[in-house]
């Protein structure tokens, strides 16, 4: 509840669509455009201003105006896209591969590397929805999502990414169309990392392995 009364509106509306997944359509009514409204309340209501028009364009959550569309981005060296839930990287010089973003979920589950293997890991943000990847150290997914969601308000300004040794790589906040590429040595550890999204309520479902062989 905290993240729906947010002061930062794209906070808060993010917060909301999460509400709207985890709700049942059915068992809620269409509401108003009150600024207190929550998805759980008010399902219907936003179900028709989080849908692409037939030119692609998503609508403004505050104007319900429909938002200009981004900019296509600069071409950028190629990455290894990866669909599957397993990827195994070790006969690879660099490490390099997309986890993609949407739905509340990554697209990959799991990828395996060679400790201090070089690692190029591109996030790609394709939901409507602001989402964060976080490397942490293995079993403290959980800790370190809870501390993102204490950081309440200074949550978005700190990226949601709290102040823990836990914490070995991340990316910013991402909002919907953005991508970031992290560049660094996987641990020399073996081991089973996870990274997780940290933005508040998504830790639970948006979260996987980073396994770590000598």
């Amino acid at each position: 509840m905290t993240v729906l009364k947010s002061p930062v509106e794209n906070v808060r509306m993010a917060a909301q669509k999460v509400a709207w997944f985890w709700s049942e359509r059915n068992s809620h009514l269409r509401g108003g455009t009150g600024s207190d409204i929550s998805g759980m309340q008010f399902r219907t209501f936003y179900e028709d201003f989080w849908q692409p028009d037939s030119a692609g364009n998503v609508t403004d959550h505050a104007a319900h105006k429909p938002a200009v569309k981004p900019e296509p981005a600069k071409k950028e060296p190629a990455k290894k896209e990866v669909s599957a839930n397993n990827i195994d990287l070790t006969k690879e010089s660099v490490a390099a591969l997309t986890i993609k973003a949407e739905l509340l979920a990554f697209d990959v589950k799991e990828f395996t590397v060679k400790a201090d293997q070089k690692v190029e890991l591109t996030l790609e943000n394709l939901d409507l929805m602001q989402h964060n990847l976080l490397i942490v150290n293995p079993g403290t997914a959980d800790e370190v999502a809870q501390e993102a969601i204490l950081l309440d308000e200074e949550g978005p300004e700190k990226q949601y990414i709290p102040d823990n040794e836990n914490v070995l790589f991340a990316t910013r906040l991402l909002d919907g169309k953005e991508k970031e590429t992290l560049e660094f040595s996987a641990p020399t550890e073996p081991g089973e990392y996870q990274f997780v999204c940290t933005f508040p309520g998504h830790a639970p479902v948006m979260r996987g392995i980073m396994r770590v062989v000598a």
